[in-house]
């Protein structure tokens, strides 16, 4: 269940930003490399390092959409 979720919170925000193209590959890496920061984050237990962690992933999941859509 924890991978349907996931996988469905990372492939979300690329279908509406529109990058599920065989070019987005890259971004979709970045995605699931930056995920991990919120993994390692969870691991942790604390409850600032989750937030600061998810602010990061989530703004590189940004920047990866943004990058990708830009440069198809």
């Amino acid at each position: 269940m924890a991978r349907r979720a996931f996988g469905g919170g990372m492939v979300a925000p690329m279908a509406v930003g529109g990058v599920t193209y065989p070019q987005g590959t890259r971004a979709t890496a970045i995605v699931a490399i930056s995920s991990l920061f919120v993994v390692v984050a969870i691991q942790t237990g604390d409850a600032l390092e989750i937030v600061v962690h998810t602010g990061l992933a989530a703004g590189i999941v940004t920047m990866a959409t943004i990058g990708a859509r830009t440069t198809s």
